[in-house]
C-alpha cells in the first residue's frame, strides 16, 4: 500500500513537545518539571473569584493573541478595580497618563496591503454588522 507524507513532513519514532503555559491568576502547579503528562493530565489550578466571563479580545479586535498587546492603552502592570454589583471596571491610572498613552498609540500596519483580501478589509464591515459590502 502506498504511503503520501505533506512535503517537508518528518516522520521520527518520538517526539518531545514543550510548552510553556501561564495560569491567569496566581495558583497551584500539580506537576513537577520532568514530569510525564498527557492530555488529560490536569497540571495547574487555581480558584477564580466570582462570575468569570470569558472574553476573546484577540477575536474582537480580528488580530492574533500575541498581537493584543500593540492595540491596548492598559499596560502589563496596570491596576484595575473590579466592581461587580455595579458591574464595572476601572483602570487606575490618571487621566494625564491615559492622554499620554492615546497620545503616543499608533495603529498597527495591516499585515495584507494587497490583493483580493486587502480590497475585501477596506470595502466589507465587520461581521458583527454583517459582513456586508460598505455604502
Amino acid at each position: 500500500m502506498a504511503s503520501a507524507y505533506t512535503p517537508g513532513l518528518k516522520i521520527v519514532a518520538k517526539t518531545l513537545v514543550e510548552k510553556e503555559r501561564k495560569l491567569p491568576l496566581k495558583g497551584q502547579v500539580l506537576v513537577k518539571k520532568g514530569d510525564k503528562v498527557t492530555a488529560e493530565t490536569v497540571v495547574a489550578s487555581t480558584d477564580l473569584p466570582g462570575n468569570v466571563y470569558p472574553l476573546n479580545v484577540a477575536n474582537l479586535l480580528g488580530c492574533e493573541a500575541r498581537e493584543i498587546t500593540d492595540f491596548l492603552v492598559r499596560k502589563e502592570g496596570d491596576v484595575i478595580e473590579i466592581n461587580i454589583p455595579e458591574k464595572k471596571l476601572e483602570l487606575k491610572v490618571s487621566q494625564d497618563e491615559i492622554k499620554k498613552r492615546f497620545e503616543a498609540w499608533k495603529c498597527p500596519e495591516p499585515k495584507i496591503k494587497t490583493g483580493v483580501i486587502y480590497r475585501y478589509a477596506k470595502s466589507v464591515t465587520s461581521a458583527s454588522t454583517g459582513a456586508v459590502f460598505k455604502d
